[in-house]
């Protein structure tokens, strides 16, 4: 997925939602987590875009979404990508990162007057979130491990930092998950040979 096919795509969900700020998770956000680097070319081949609203007031934008632009829709035939529609209760991000966001404001032809706002999560906030569904065995795992780890090697994810963010990830992720993806970074730190 391309940067502007990610912007089309969450602009129209947030005209079926209502919700004018769409928070973009997965692969995808790196478009505006990362908007002028060289993205490593797995990084953005997936044809899927995780699009949340964090102030979701009756909890159904993930079903709206998915059901106007999600897998198999008329949305996604004509123009090969699709969105999954998340709740945030579905993803562990670190704590604080809702201040770390990159915001961008893009132009909306429906209401010029007001643009829709995309929220993309800091890249090592999104990073240590994808170590917690690689390590435990989520649909995904080994993506979102070769995603990580082709940032670290791009020189786009300091290692370091993302211990920082993994050791700062909210309660709800064992002790073990955290344990795990700090040995997944170890391993990036030692070179693809040790992968």
């Amino acid at each position: 997925m391309q940067a502007e096919e990610l912007r089309d795509l969450a602009r129209r969900a947030a005209n079926v939602t209502g919700y004018r700020a769409i928070l973009v998770l997965g692969s995808q956000a790196v478009h505006g987590a990362l908007p002028d680097a060289d993205l490593p070319s797995i990084t953005t081949m997936s044809e899927e875009a995780d699009l949340a609203v964090v102030n979701d007031l009756s909890g159904d934008t993930p079903h709206q979404i998915e059901a106007h632009f999600g897998m198999g829709s008329p949305y996604h035939q004509h123009f090969g990508v699709y969105a999954d529609g998340i709740s945030l209760t579905e993803v562990s991000l670190p704590l604080g990162w809702e201040g770390r966001v990159h915001t961008e404001q893009i132009a909306d032809g429906l209401d010029a007057n007001n643009p829709v706002t995309l929220m993309f999560p800091d890249i090592h906030d999104l990073c240590a979130s994808k170590l917690t569904v690689a390590v435990t065995g989520g649909f995904g795992r080994r993506s979102d491990r070769e995603f990580v780890s082709a940032l670290v090697e791009a020189g786009l994810v300091d290692t370091e930092l993302l211990n920082d963010r993994i050791a700062q990830l909210p309660d709800t992720v064992a002790i073990q998950v955290r344990h795990a993806a700090r040995a997944v970074v170890q391993r990036f730190r030692r070179g693809p040979s040790s992968r």
